[in-house]
């Protein structure tokens, strides 16, 4: 068990820092792995939130489709919308829209 933790606490660190370097193809394959995408570390920043500090449209995306929740707060009181340049915001309001739609009865 002590293992397992360890093991995830080095595949969110390599999450992180995949974000932070733009590395798309690192960021599917640890969500892949089972990376948490609503991690979270010390300060309350969550990887969507880094992947909008770093303005990472792509990964912000692709953490949203993976369930990554844009409401979280970190310890300032932000949402990742909060720390997105504004390009970022509307293209991640846009994702709100379109999975919010994507799950209403047909």
């Amino acid at each position: 068990m002590i293992r397992l933790r360890l093991t995830m606490k080095l595949l969110e660190r390599g999450l992180r820092e995949a974000i932070k370097g733009g590395d798309i193809k690192a960021v599917k394959k640890l969500l892949s792995q089972g990376v948490d995408s609503n991690y979270c570390d010390k300060q309350g920043f969550t990887l969507l939130h880094l992947a909008a500090l770093f303005n990472q449209t792509e990964i912000a995306l692709i953490l949203m489709d993976s369930g990554a929740n844009i409401q979280r707060k970190n310890g300032q009181g932000e949402t990742p919308l909060d720390c997105a340049p504004p390009m970022l915001q509307y293209k991640m309001r846009q994702r709100v829209e379109e999975l919010a739609a994507s799950q209403r009865p047909v």
